[in-house]
């Protein structure tokens, strides 16, 4: 009989190298399936709130949730609590975590917020009538609302709003507390007065004016600290993004996100996902305008103009 022969030292090397690589290759390409997965989920989450939003602006006369910051925000289970699929959580008053929270983002108990100027009323800014029920008049602005002729086509729009379509309703945002072990984002996005009432306002709001740092909106040194981020993002700087670009982001290094794609649901009830350039025109630069893609309030082309 001949004795078997076993693998030489250079087959078993090769083999190795061979396995290496294709570990190599198939691992980027599972992490980006991953995320894409986390993508639609979030973006499915998104759409089962823009629903339960717009059922519950049905049953109130075409008008979304009010916000009292104190007080009463959409997301409390007395709101739109009816309106959501599944079980909500005894004892917290607060709905949290299942459609709430973004699968790419750690440890989050909310993801989303709601567009302000979506509201039927904004406790201490802009309030429709108590008598008629009816929107301010454009020519109103709630205080610190900035300077300058645009600033008065800052106003609330409802399910009477031209062009819903188009129309922000839900995006997500940055967590600046903890609620039952949980982050969780402020309750509105769009609501910094000052920069609406500017000719890039809108575009700043979406994607920032950071030379250098683009579009997650603000600064912060570690993009994984979440308490880094909540003690930013609860003042957060003039001229920051208020949609939170970090979640889907593909490559994350200081203030730089590349590849950065974001869900946002709009008050039709369907929702897309953007990158920054599909929402302004030079994310980058002070000199950002909208692309009218997603609009804060139907008057977005008339303060860009």
């Amino acid at each position: 009989m001949r004795p078997s022969r076993g693998f030489t030292l250079i087959e078993l090397l090769v083999v190795i190298s061979i396995i290496a690589l294709l570990i190599g290759i198939l691992l980027p390409a599972l992490g980006a399936a991953r995320e894409t997965a986390r993508l639609s989920q979030c973006a499915s989450n998104q759409r089962q709130i823009a629903t339960a939003l717009y059922s519950y602006a049905t049953d109130e006369k075409d008008q979304f949730p009010a916000h009292n910051f104190a007080q009463i925000a959409w997301y409390e289970i007395d709101v739109i609590g009816g309106y959501l699929p599944g079980d909500i959580e005894p004892g917290v008053d607060t709905i949290l975590g299942g459609v709430m929270a973004c699968p790419s983002e750690d440890s989050a108990g909310r993801s989303y917020a709601m567009n302000l100027y979506a509201s039927s009323a904004w406790f201490g800014g802009l309030n429709r009538d108590p008598n008629t029920g009816t929107l301010p008049s454009p020519s109103q602005a709630p205080p610190g609302s900035g300077t300058g002729e645009p600033r008065k086509f800052v106003e609330l729009w409802d399910l009477n709003a031209p062009n819903t379509s188009n129309l922000l309703l839900t995006s997500e945002t940055f967590p600046v507390n903890v609620v039952d072990g949980r982050w969780v984002s402020g309750s509105t996005i769009g609501g910094w007065a000052g920069l609406i009432g500017t000719r890039n306002g809108p575009a700043q709001l979406l994607t920032g004016a950071i030379p250098g740092g683009r579009t997650i909106g603000g600064s912060i040194a570690d993009p994984s600290d979440r308490a880094a981020i909540a003690s930013t993002y609860g003042t957060p700087p003039r001229g920051a993004s208020e949609l939170n670009w970090l979640n889907h982001g593909t490559v994350r290094n200081g203030l730089e996100v590349k590849g950065g794609r974001v869900n946002i649901s709009f008050a039709d009830g369907h929702v897309s996902t953007f990158s920054p350039e599909d929402l302004t025109t030079n994310p980058n630069e002070s000199d950002n305008l909208s692309q009218l893609a997603a609009l804060w309030t139907p008057n977005d082309e008339k303060i860009q103009r």
